[in-house]
């Protein structure tokens, strides 16, 4: 018995010098994004689903029981608050000693879970404003865009409904922005999943992008466009083509995010991973701006063995009904850097 004990004390110590190594490390971090966050050159960019991220308050007019603390998954404060703290490590983790400026959330309940991270000591000296509104989706998911006052002024913002007779699509958040002096319109969207069935669901989509083309066709006349978010589709699927053909007709519409045998794609099913999380760029960049570098971001921390189909899989907060403690999302962030060259 008192072999146990012991074993128990050893592996609590452990626990606790692991815990403080990466308090260390993360504090490391930070130090360093301020000092080395001067670099007005480089605009960095960041999308990221992070699944079902409820406040544990039943929401009267949304469908969110699923994530109340009554319901059977247990979703609990704590349980929140630790999801908070892992999509705060992904979000600083993504560009080495620099905070993302603009970053595009899909999966997001509330501005009160935004203000969450906003506020989170790792990212509170960002100071980040917050774009979002409660929209009509069923369940209160919504997008929301967060972006940095420091680096990019904000000129204007729409959130657009998706007309539809048959369902309640999430908005897409539409910032106009300036940086150095560089207006770009910004698309966040989060396009209908296959939950309500693959030929349905494909439908719906390809009523989406078909509106959402349109509608940027009638800002032609600006110079950039960036649209990015979950489309719940590949990059090959006909209507991802279809709406880059439809911009084509004024300007080039390019994929900025590919795969590659190391970055197979932002999210796994079975023993397929498939990249549904992208970013378009419509039209050409300013004269002195460029497209530095732009991927998937897959480092082991986020990612979980696949133990039935073999390799790794993105680590998720809940697996079924079966809650994981250390999980993240069940989508990896997919981002692009721009730099300016005066």
């Amino acid at each position: 018995m008192q072999d146990v004990i012991d074993g128990f004390r050893i592996l609590k110590s452990k626990s606790r010098i692991i815990s403080l190594l990466y308090c260390i490390v993360l504090f490391v971090f930070v130090t360093q994004a301020q000092a080395q966050d001067s670099d007005p050159f480089m605009l960095r960019v960041v999308s990221y689903n992070v699944e079902n991220l409820f406040y544990p308050d039943d929401d009267a007019a949304t469908l969110d029981d699923e994530f109340t603390i009554s319901h059977y998954r247990r979703w609990s404060y704590s349980r929140y608050y630790h999801k908070i703290d892992q999509i705060v490590k992904v979000l600083i983790a993504v560009f080495p000693h620099a905070y993302p400026d603009i970053i595009c959330l899909s999966e997001v309940e509330n501005e009160r879970v935004l203000k969450d991270i906003i506020f989170h000591p790792l990212l509170k000296s960002a100071k980040y404003a917050i774009l979002h509104r409660d929209g009509p989706d069923p369940r209160g998911i919504e997008v929301a865009v967060l972006y940095r006052k420091s680096v990019v002024w904000l000129d204007s913002i729409q959130f657009v409904t998706i007309p539809s007779k048959t369902r309640h699509y999430r908005e897409v958040v539409h910032p106009v922005f300036t940086w150095h002096h560089f207006s770009f319109h910004l698309w966040a969207t989060h396009l209908p999943s296959n939950y309500s069935g693959v030929r349905k669901s494909q439908k719906e989509r390809k009523e989406c992008v078909i509106f959402m083309s349109s509608l940027m066709l009638q800002y032609k006349d600006s110079l950039c466009h960036i649209c990015l978010g979950d489309f719940n589709m590949e990059p090959e699927s006909k209507n991802v083509i279809d709406f880059k053909d439809r911009l084509s007709v004024d300007g080039d519409c390019t994929s900025l995010v590919l795969r590659d045998k190391d970055h197979p794609g932002s999210l796994r099913y079975h023993e397929r991973w498939y990249l549904f999380d992208l970013i378009f760029q419509w039209k050409k960049l300013p004269i002195g701006v460029r497209v530095e570098s732009s991927g998937i971001f897959n480092p082991p921390f986020i990612l979980t063995p696949e133990t039935k189909y073999g390799g790794f899989k993105p680590f998720r907060t809940y697996v079924g009904y079966k809650y994981q403690r250390g999980g993240f999302s069940d989508h990896l962030p997919v981002y692009v850097v721009f730099r300016y060259t005066p």
